[in-house]
């Protein structure tokens, strides 16, 4: 279900697509207040009642963006996404290895400075960038016989500090966050089906538990298989919240699940408060609206019916590789502030400011330019800002600004595929979709720790590797159709023409939408 993408999509991302574009536990359908026609398209926004489903209309006569709907933002969705971010800031940061030399003991002996001490009794060697420094494992010209001492200026301890995962066991730090990528990707398949089986509150209060135990006992557990088991489950249940158990008792359930199991009491119960809080009447024209999408709601679509369709299929494999692509790029660049010089938490700040623009400008950049466009080149601008971070990463501040721009581009580039995502699949197959290349994302970001341990014997390598990436990634998007100024697929037959007669070499946008669509 779309609820469960959460885990995937970069904070900023998640809080700015789902307040403008996605439902919110099915109370603000995309359906119900077309949003994506056209981008937003002033002229073209007016519901087409014949392609409104029997729930959407419940949606509407109740409410779909109103009182309810705004104060579930305000009180509940924003809160989320803060202390959310919280918890991805501490699982970036929670193991960086400070700089640190091998634990020489004796300079107080001839009274001299532990610098002092240390040029004399640690080599010099080239590092990651070519350029020369005091080695981080070697002694004299043996490797380290007494442990390590760490710059604690910025971290008083980390697990890298704790273990002693440097040099020969600088690999565990990559296991570790291997391990975690995981549990994220095993988390959001069986929380998944657990949200569709017991429903979304108690799947919600499921992962809060976990990870509220998980996140107390990887701070105090010593040993390192504990702490890999406990890291592994507190990626596995990534779902930070607000930290009030009243949320139990004022968080409803999903109208819309409780129609899919048939419990139209409870279905009524919720849908009632929406509709007083919004102040409308719950008729019986309503429910007579809910009766029937309770029938529609009996037919099932599966992803065996996405396969019958050449379209749909070929739609959902480049959207799945093309998000995939982004989730790496955005998560790889913001992970690799471990090779980067300097303080990694003012590091990690800057690079996260850029998803501010880089929301903005892939909102507006899909609302005029077209999806299709918008999407291959913000990509192309992508591989320029990874292609000069390579060129300039020499400089510590220049290589952050182009870092940041690779992420500001690679934020933008997923809002635009995430609405890609909603309008090219129809409504029984949406929520699946967006599923599918959710799980599909999770999966990819396991190869992100790797990618970054390149950097430890050239700092030049990831780069390198996102740029081709992101290349592949702008080849992919221009495979994809135009969606703009377009209504949102009802059935599987409009899906399946969607594309069709559009040259591969157009550029629609906005304002010569008309000429391809109304023919």
């Amino acid at each position: 279900m779309v609820e469960n993408t959460k885990y995937l999509l970069p904070t900023s991302i998640e809080i700015t697509y789902k307040i403008k574009e996605t439902n919110f536990n099915e109370f603000n359908d995309k359906d119900s207040s077309q949003p994506l026609r056209g981008g937003g398209d002033e002229e073209g926004d007016s519901t087409d009642t014949k392609n409104v489903s029997a729930f959407e209309k419940v949606l509407q006569n109740v409410g779909a963006d109103e009182k309810y709907q705004k104060l579930l933002i305000i009180f509940y969705l924003i809160p989320l996404g803060l202390i959310n971010a919280m918890g991805g800031v501490n699982k970036t940061l929670l193991f960086t290895t400070p700089q640190h030399s091998c634990k020489v003991e004796g300079h107080l002996k001839h009274n001299i400075s532990l610098n002092q001490w240390k040029n004399l009794t640690i080599p010099w060697e080239k590092d990651s960038l070519g350029q020369h420094k005091l080695s981080s494992c070697f002694m004299y010209n043996t490797k380290c016989q007494h442990g390590w001492d760490f710059d604690t200026s910025e971290w008083e301890e980390t697990p890298v500090t704790k273990f002693e995962w440097v040099c020969g066991r600088k690999d565990m730090v990559t296991t570790m966050f291997s391990l975690g990528f995981a549990g994220n990707a095993v988390g959001m398949i069986l929380f998944s089906a657990m949200s569709d089986r017991y429903g979304r509150k108690p799947t919600f209060f499921v992962t809060l538990i976990t990870n509220i135990v998980c996140s107390i006992l990887v701070t105090i557990i010593p040993s390192e298989a504990a702490f890999g088991v406990f890291n592994f489950l507190l990626f596995f249940a990534f779902l930070q919240s607000s930290p009030s158990s009243l949320y139990y008792k004022i968080l409803p359930e999903s109208p819309r699940w409780l129609l899919s199991k048939s419990r139209i009491s409870e279905c009524e119960k919720y849908l009632k408060r929406i509709s007083e809080t919004n102040g409308r009447t719950y008729s019986e024209a309503t429910r007579e609206y809910l009766l029937q999408a309770q029938k529609e709601e009996t037919q099932s679509y599966s992803l065996k019916t996405v396969m019958r369709s050449f379209t749909l299929a070929k739609h959902l494999f480049l959207t799945s590789l093309i998000l995939s692509i982004i989730f790496i790029i955005y998560s790889g660049i913001l992970l690799n502030i471990h090779n980067m010089e300097g303080n990694k938490a003012v590091t990690f700040l800057i690079l996260n400011i850029f998803d501010i623009p880089g929301n903005v400008f892939g909102s507006f950049a899909a609302h005029y330019a077209g999806r299709r466009t918008s999407s291959v080149v913000i990509m192309g601008a992508t591989c320029i800002s990874c292609i000069l971070a390579a060129v300039f990463a020499r400089d510590p501040w220049v290589l952050i600004v182009f870092c940041g721009l690779s992420k500001m581009f690679a934020s933008s580039a997923a809002l635009v595929v995430y609405m890609q995502i909603g309008e090219l699949f129809p409504t029984p197959l949406r929520t699946s979709a967006y599923g599918v290349t959710g799980m599909i994302g999770a999966a990819a970001v396991i190869w992100i720790p790797p990618l970054i341990a390149m950097g430890d014997t050239n700092a030049l390598l990831p780069y390198y590797i996102l740029f081709g990436m992101s290349l592949f990634g702008l080849l992919l998007c221009t495979f994809l159709p135009e969606t703009v100024g377009q209504p949102l697929p009802q059935t599987i037959n409009e899906a399946d023409l969607i594309g069709r007669n559009q040259p591969y070499f157009s550029i629609i946008h906005k304002w010569n939408a008309h000429k391809y669509f109304d023919k």
